[in-house]
């Protein structure tokens, strides 16, 4: 079996495999705000729908944002509303307001980063669209927490080179999210091999890898279930790279599967038992040689 290299998360098909277990623990709805404790009882990894969910939160209420935190962990935002380095005030600590056994983020802050990816995401769709004018309230959303003033310049740039100045700002403004939110590689075991996983331990981390690679036209991402390379999914379901299910691996993986499942039952395949196949044969006499 071949052993995947690096340098394969960087072709067409497989650009970037997110990955990394995030660390989840109790969390309570108390008032406005959500209170997070630091005991960790979970690590899910992050799905194909994580992006989508978060954005749907924009317009949620905090028992739906609660329900999202309980299964993805917080933001890890600071007393300003802004997530792990991506404050911007000069005496930020870049560290949540602490209660007793964890700290607390405001719901009204999920909300309105939701609305943000949800702004950049739509930028980005929209960029080479020239019927589509931008929203001067969608543009400022979404860079208003990096940099107001090159809002209005996204929003009326020059005329002659508009397409090529907005792209250049996302690209600044991407690649920005990508370092504060501290996304990285990083190698994991998967199916007792060893893979390099591009993504972060934290949610918004996350959260920004999905968002780059729904900007950059990735579609769905995932690890190939045989050799553990990555690849982009064409559905959520599925599990093998484009590689391996050309060599038919899904079948041959299925067929086993089931003989696994008929031979605990003390059956094979042709539905016998095991039993009357490895059953002692008897003798059996005429009347007329038993007398």
């Amino acid at each position: 079996m071949r052993l995947p290299h690096a340098d394969d998360y960087l072709e067409s098909d497989r650009r970037i495999v997110t990955g990394l277990a995030l660390e989840v623990g109790p969390v309570q709805l108390m008032g406005d705000a959500l209170t997070f404790s630091s005991t960790v009882t979970a690590q899910p990894v992050p799905t194909a729908s994580l992006l989508t969910a978060f954005l749907r939160l924009q317009h949620a209420s905090p028992r739906q944002v609660l329900r999202f935190a309980q299964r993805w962990g917080d933001l890890h935002l600071c007393r300003h509303g802004a997530p792990l380095d991506v404050c911007g005030e000069s005496r930020c600590l870049h560290e949540p307001v602490p209660t007793a056994d964890g700290h607390t983020e405001r719901v009204s802050d999920w909300q309105l980063w939701a609305g943000r990816f949800a702004a950049i995401l739509h930028l980005c769709r929209t960029l080479d669209d020239a019927a589509t004018e931008w929203d001067r309230g969608v543009v400022r959303r979404a860079l208003e927490w990096w940099s107001p003033g090159r809002a209005d310049v996204m929003w009326r740039p020059p005329a002659r080179h508009a397409q090529r100045v907005r792209r250049a700002y996302l690209v600044l403004l991407l690649n920005h999210l990508l370092t504060r939110a501290r996304v990285r590689r990083e190698v994991v075991t998967s199916r007792q091999r060893m893979v390099v996983v591009e993504g972060s331990r934290w949610l918004f981390g996350a959260l920004v890898t999905q968002l780059v690679q729904a900007c950059v036209g990735v579609r769905s991402l995932a690890v190939c279930a045989e050799c553990g390379a990555g690849f982009t999914a064409d559905r959520r379901t599925a599990k093998y790279c484009p590689r391996c299910r050309a060599r038919g691996v899904r079948q041959k993986r299925a067929m086993q599967a089931r003989r696994d499942r008929l031979r605990a039952l003390g059956q094979t395949s042709r539905g016998s038992r095991l039993a009357r196949r490895r059953a002692v044969p008897t003798l059996s006499l005429s009347p007329e040689e038993s007398s």
